[in-house]
């Protein structure tokens, strides 16, 4: 294990869980937290704080068993929780997707005939008169009304 690949306080845990998470040389730690003893690393089977404080670092063996049920359990729930957090990502995105395709008129068209209906009925009675309809018409503009190409035609 390295200086911050470990579990003695929470923000290093915090770190080594992600690392975990993202399937990042994982196994390599569950290994080093299983070894009871090392080259690098003698564990004593029931360290007291008095061992702890003269070694200066965490001195009590790993234990395989619970090494593998905690990795073991941990991966197989990140794995739930981020493949249903990325599939609720894509079926949001093309529910979405879909029924914006299907509608006929997007709010930015409905703001569109609401600013120019506005105008022509500022008191908002729902009727205009007809001689105001073409003029309502080239002031939503394409597509619900007229573009600039149909006000010199002479049809």
């Amino acid at each position: 294990m390295s200086n911050r690949l470990n579990f003695t306080n929470i923000a290093y845990a915090i770190i080594s869980l992600i690392r975990v998470a993202t399937g990042e040389s994982w196994n390599d730690l569950m290994n080093a937290l299983g070894h009871k003893s090392g080259e690098n690393y003698q564990c004593k089977e029931d360290p007291t704080y008095a061992d702890y404080i003269s070694a200066g670092t965490p001195v009590g063996c790993g234990n395989f068993v619970i090494t593998y049920i905690f990795f073991g359990s941990y991966l197989i729930m990140i794995t739930l929780v981020f493949l249903n957090l990325f599939i609720a990502i894509i079926l949001n995105g093309y529910f979405e997707t879909r029924d914006q395709e299907g509608q006929a008129l997007s709010s930015d068209l409905m703001t569109s005939f609401k600013d120019g209906w506005a105008k022509f009925d500022p008191d908002a009675t729902g009727i205009i008169e007809a001689k105001y309809f073409a003029r309502l018409l080239f002031e939503i503009g394409e597509p619900l009304g007229w573009g600039e190409y149909y006000k010199n035609r002479e049809d």
